[in-house]
């Protein structure tokens, strides 16, 4: 088979992402021949002889596996351990034969779908597209109106970036409590707590409900699903799919715009 770069051979034998092996490799960790390695350096995985810290890296690949979790709130939503002993990602997929790791990371306070794998590949994949759906289920005190609405979808400078909603919209009225949902495109992370803050609103309770077309269905906090790897293709190949979330939103606000308009004359 034809050489690859290290970080790559690395992320498909699913012992991490691409990323984490990137970081190995600069720490000298990563061997090829004997030799220490450097970014950028090649190998074929069935000719040389590539360490990982110490360990051979033998075929075949490990057996690739996808998953969607639901991670509670108070959790961290990386694979290490934690010095201060909070619970992190590790205590529910620690014990698996394959290592996975979560594709993005997702702020302490936050629950939701996390999408967890060992396939470093398409992991790094899912990571960098800009056109994946992400739609947020998001509390906040008080009863809004569509002023605050218009407030979000006009987005504000955070550090320097514009965070600006693809989509946002009143969800549910509760009491002194209002629930939103609002999308983004792309998996960076996003600031939402400012963001409202901005816009005059107090942040309760943040969900990540969807990734795509992915969602939290059938999941209760700290249980997680195994997922096919045409779903996670499909994020890449298909984000349209993440859309109709949207469009069933949007369709839902007209009506209830009309039905209002319809009892006021």
């Amino acid at each position: 088979m034809p050489a690859e770069r290290i970080q790559k051979i690395i992320a498909q034998a699913g012992l991490a992402s691409r990323r984490e092996a990137e970081v190995w490799i600069k720490e000298g960790r990563v061997t090829v021949n004997g030799r220490v390695s450097t970014l950028g350096d090649k190998a074929d995985p069935a000719e040389d002889a590539i360490k990982v810290k110490g360990k051979l890296l033998t075929q075949p690949k490990a057996t690739l596996v996808y998953y969607a979790f639901y991670k509670p709130s108070g959790v961290i939503g990386m694979m290490n351990i934690d010095r201060s002993g909070r619970r992190t990602l590790r205590d529910y997929f620690g014990k698996m034969k394959s290592k996975v790791f979560p594709i993005g990371r997702m702020p302490f306070l936050t629950e939701g779908l996390v999408l967890m794998t060992n396939d470093g590949d398409l992991g790094q994949k899912v990571q960098r597209s800009k056109k994946i759906v992400r739609i947020f289920e998001v509390k906040a005190s008080g009863k809004q109106s569509q002023k605050e609405i218009e407030k979000l979808l006009k987005g504000s400078k955070i550090e320097g970036k514009l965070v600006q909603p693809l989509h946002a919209e009143i969800s549910k009225m509760l009491t002194n409590k209002t629930k939103f949902k609002v999308a983004f495109e792309g998996m960076n992370s996003v600031d939402l707590k400012t963001l409202f803050m901005r816009c005059g609103m107090n942040i309760e309770q943040i969900t990540l409900t969807h990734i795509g077309q992915i969602n939290l269905k059938e999941l209760t906090r700290g249980k997680y699903k195994r997922l096919k790897k045409s779903q996670f293709e499909a994020l890449i190949l298909q984000p349209e799919l993440g859309h109709q979330f949207i469009k069933k939103a949007e369709v839902s606000s007209e009506k209830q715009s009309s039905s209002k308009s319809n009892l006021s004359r």
